[in-house]
């Protein structure tokens, strides 16, 4: 009975001993799972690439197409089709550096870029005073926005009209007898600051419709504390609303900057009456369909395709650049 027991003791310790050398889980069968889901469920999913491939084909040949073909002829010598293209290298981009033309427009785009959004923010802060306790401004907002909604091409139209010479603006001046403050509004003396005002009205909307948005979702009750504790308008504006909206403000900057830096067809329309917009007007969008399609002569399109490779290249670096300066940790309340 004893020698029984001892050999069945040995015997399990020995199965024991083969389990543990076969490892953890190298008995183990799992069990097979019980699958409920329906029939259609088990099936293959469809494949997604009959849906993707149209709209990626399209984007391939309108953009990425003509974008590598832009780069490419950055380093040639071409005027457009039906003249030989020569490689040229860097040329197009050393003749950039010396042209005073592309020069000038540089700071005219940086100047709008600048006080532009200076004067969006400036605009958009003092909407946040006056409506953020106003009743109907929900309606406000929306007439607000209408300008954004509006084409560049229409408001330059109408802001032509509106300063032109013999336009609405000196007209209304004549009529009330203020003659001594009719001015030639688009001569090359005032042609820059007519842009710039025409620029910031377009934007404004843009810019106060996202703040706006931003501030409804700030609590009521800090405002409401920041009153029981006798802060001003300018200072809950200030230490409440700018700092609670800094993630939307980065956006609100970031999307003007781009827009200002683009600007193209309001100053086409706006100055361009006798063919050519002013050197005082021109962006550098505009120097650079000046060069593409010239009035007189032949195009460049080698010459413009570094220009618009060197545009691109300003904006990201200046995009980036600003959205790391406006980022911002999340605050919660």
């Amino acid at each position: 009975m004893t020698t029984s027991s001892n050999d069945t003791v040995a015997a399990g310790a020995e199965q024991e001993a083969a389990r543990l050398l076969r490892g953890p889980r190298a008995g183990r069968r799992r069990p097979a799972r019980d699958d409920h889901r329906p029939a259609a469920r088990r099936t293959t999913a469809p494949p997604f690439w009959p849906f993707v491939a149209p709209a990626l084909v399209v984007y391939l040949v309108l953009y990425v197409g003509p974008a590598l073909f832009g780069l490419g002829a950055s380093f040639t010598r071409w005027q457009g089709l039906g003249s030989p293209m020569s490689f040229d290298g860097l040329g197009n981009y050393v003749r950039m550096l010396r042209d005073p033309g592309v020069g000038r427009a540089l700071l005219n785009t940086g100047v709008l870029m600048v006080v532009g959004l200076l004067g969006v923010l400036a605009v958009s802060m003092v909407a946040l005073l006056v409506l953020q306790r106003m009743r109907g401004r929900r309606f406000v907002r929306v007439v607000i926005f209408i300008p954004y909604l509006i084409s560049p091409i229409a408001i330059g139209v109408a802001f032509g009209f509106l300063l032109d010479p013999e336009g609405l603006l000196n007209s209304l001046l004549s009529l009330v007898r203020l003659e001594g403050l009719r001015q030639s509004w688009l001569g090359p003396d005032l042609v820059f600051q007519c842009v710039i005002l025409a620029v910031i009205w377009s934007l404004s909307g843009l810019a106060i419709v996202l703040l706006m948005a931003a501030v409804d979702n700030i609590p009521h009750s800090l405002y409401e504390n920041a009153d029981l504790a006798g802060a001003t308008a300018l200072q809950r504006l200030t230490h409440i609303t700018v700092p609670l909206s800094r993630g939307i403000l980065g956006v609100v900057v970031t999307l003007c900057m781009i827009q200002l830096m683009k600007v193209f067809d309001l100053v086409y329309t706006l100055t361009g009456a006798t063919g050519v917009p002013p050197y005082a007007a021109r962006t550098f969008a505009v120097e650079q369909y000046v060069t593409l399609a010239p009035v007189e002569g032949r195009p460049d399109f080698g010459y413009g395709a570094a220009m618009g490779v060197a545009f691109v290249i300003l904006v990201t670096v200046l995009v980036v650049a600003m959205r790391r300066i406006m980022r911002s940790e999340t605050i919660e309340y």
